[in-house]
C-alpha cells in the first residue's frame, strides 16, 4: 500500500458521505415526482450523480491521475455495478423473508463491502497513481514535477 492510499481513502470517504445522501434525495424526488419504479429512480439518481462525483474524485481524491473519458466510463460502470449488486442482494434478502430489521440493515452491509471493493478498483486500476509517479508525482494532492 502506498503512503498516499490512506489519504485517498479518507478523501473518498468524504466524497461518499456527501454523494450518498444526495443520491437518496434525488431518488426520493424522482419517486415523488414521477411514476417510475423505485429501481429506475435509483438508477437515474446514481447515473446523474456519477458525473459530479467523478469530477471530485478525479480532481481531489486522485488528482495525479486526472480525468479522462476512459476513467469516466470505468467510474460510471462501477457505479452501475454497485447499484445492481446492492439491488440484487436487497431483493434476495426480501424474497427470503428476512425480518424488517435485517432488511433495513442489508443495504448498509452491502454498500460497506462494495465501498471497499470499489475503492480498491478505483485506487489501483482506474486512477492508478503508480503510472502517475513515472511523471514525478508521489503523493495524492502533490503536483507532478516536470523534467
Amino acid at each position: 500500500m502506498s503512503s498516499s492510499t490512506p489519504t485517498a481513502a479518507r478523501r473518498y470517504l468524504v466524497v461518499t458521505a456527501v454523494a450518498t445522501p444526495a443520491n437518496v434525495a434525488v431518488t426520493w424526488a424522482l419517486l415523488a415526482g414521477t411514476s417510475w419504479h423505485a429501481l429506475w429512480c435509483n438508477l437515474a439518481a446514481a447515473t446523474a450523480l456519477t458525473i459530479p462525483t467523478f469530477i471530485v474524485c478525479a480532481r481531489w481524491v486522485w488528482p495525479l491521475a486526472g480525468p479522462s473519458v476512459a476513467r469516466a466510463s470505468a467510474f460510471w460502470m462501477s457505479s452501475l455495478v454497485n447499484v445492481g449488486v446492492a439491488s440484487g442482494v436487497v431483493w434476495a434478502v426480501a424474497r427470503a423473508g428476512a425480518p424488517d430489521p435485517v432488511l433495513a440493515l442489508t443495504p448498509f452491509g452491502v454498500y460497506t463491502v462494495l465501498w471497499l471493493a470499489r475503492f480498491a478498483f478505483l485506487d489501483r486500476i482506474v486512477f492508478d497513481r503508480h503510472a502517475s509517479r513515472c511523471a514525478g508525482g508521489d503523493q495524492v494532492g502533490s503536483a507532478p514535477t516536470t523534467a
